[in-house]
Order: structure tokens, then C-alpha cells, then sequence
């Protein structure tokens, strides 16, 4: 199983904005959501490739203030999903700073 997975601590950032930036993602994406947990600032996508199912989810602790995105593939590559693990957080990114 191929997986990637990057933490970022919070810094002025509330996991509320998180989750709805997670959202937007996704959706920028092509992704399908498939899962929301708005009480614990979780979202789950999944989008199939070439190289088959991916799945990605964004969560937010407002504790330890930090977001976590995970990305892993059964059939995948390790390089699709570390492609696609950074694409995503880059978005992420775009959505939470801009």
C-alpha cells in the first residue's frame, strides 16, 4: 500500500477553516467526497486514476492545533500518490492562505 501523509502546525487558523478549505479542495479536484465529520473538522475524498482508487482525507485537531492530509492507494504507485498528496496540499494551501 502505497501512503503519504503531512502535518502542518495551525497558526492563526481556526480547524473550522480547515475543514471548509479541505471541502473546497477536494471539490476543485474532482474528488468525491465521500465522508464529512464537521464536529471533529474531517473530510475524506476518494477519486480513481489510471492506476486506481486514491484516497485522501484532511482532519483538523483544534488540540494539538495542526491538520494532518493522508493520502494512500491499494493499487497506486508511491510516486501518484505522493504527486497527488502534494497537489492536494497545495490547494490546500492556496484555499487556507489566500
Amino acid at each position: 500500500m502505497a501512503r503519504n501523509g503531512i502535518m502542518q502546525k495551525l497558526e492563526n487558523i481556526k480547524p473550522e477553516q480547515v475543514f471548509e478549505a479541505g471541502k473546497a479542495t477536494f471539490n476543485e479536484l474532482g474528488m468525491e467526497i465521500y465522508k464529512m465529520r464537521p464536529f471533529a473538522f474531517l473530510v475524506q475524498a476518494r477519486i480513481t486514476g489510471d492506476e486506481g482508487l486514491i484516497n485522501a482525507n484532511i482532519i483538523a485537531s483544534p488540540f494539538s492545533n495542526e491538520l494532518n492530509l493522508t493520502v494512500k492507494s491499494d493499487t497506486a504507485s508511491q510516486e501518484t500518490v505522493d504527486a497527488t498528496a502534494q497537489k492536494i496540499f497545495s490547494s490546500l494551501e492556496k484555499h487556507l492562505y489566500n
